[in-house]
């Protein structure tokens, strides 16, 4: 049985997407740190992930077109850092009501794909968020990091507009499927 792992995202367009895109580059030339931008298939806020059948792709595919959301705002106050051995640099979103309500419907209709949940999607330690810098950062320049990507420590609104079924099962995510919002 051959297995995949899955990760189901929101992803959005416009503006806020090219100051990440730049933000990575920024990071890349100044500063050698590239881990997301390398092996992340575009910004995104992931709702849900884990390891799943291939061959239930398909049919993952089929249930999520079905639910047929409504294209959202969502806000951001900015960037923030998780502290940890490396610390992670990422956009903070607001919990509103449709990710939060569209998050717990995604989980319920697709629960049954998966064999093994990701431990950081599940309900006590999943936050929305898209990550802007992850393995490759360290304490040691986090000052000039954040002089030199203060355009991202302020508010954003995006308009989500698509649902990604998105492969992690190798370094490089790529995007399987993108269906879009209503």
């Amino acid at each position: 049985m051959k297995c995949k792992k899955i990760s189901i995202a929101f992803s959005f367009d416009g503006n806020l997407i090219n100051k990440l895109k730049y933000s990575w580059k920024i990071l890349k030339n100044n500063f050698n740190i590239n881990y997301i931008s390398k092996n992340n298939c575009q910004p995104h806020i992931s709702l849900c992930a884990g390891s799943i059948k291939e061959i239930d792709l398909e049919k993952l595919t089929i249930k999520l077109k079905e639910l047929k959301f409504r294209k959202f705002k969502i806000r951001s106050p900015g960037a923030g850092i998780f502290i940890s051995e490396k610390p992670i640099i990422f956009i903070r979103w607001e919990t509103n009501s449709f990710i939060r309500n569209y998050r717990q419907l995604i989980k319920s209709k697709t629960r049954k794909f998966f064999i093994k949940k990701n431990f950081y999607t599940t309900d006590n330690l999943w936050t929305p968020r898209s990550a802007i810098a992850y393995k490759d950062t360290s304490y040691a320049n986090l000052e000039s990091i954040f002089n030199r990507l203060k355009f991202l420590f302020m508010k954003h609104t995006v308009e989500v507009n698509c649902i990604l079924l998105i492969d992690c099962s190798k370094n490089k995510e790529i995007i399987i499927k993108k269906i879009k919002l209503i």
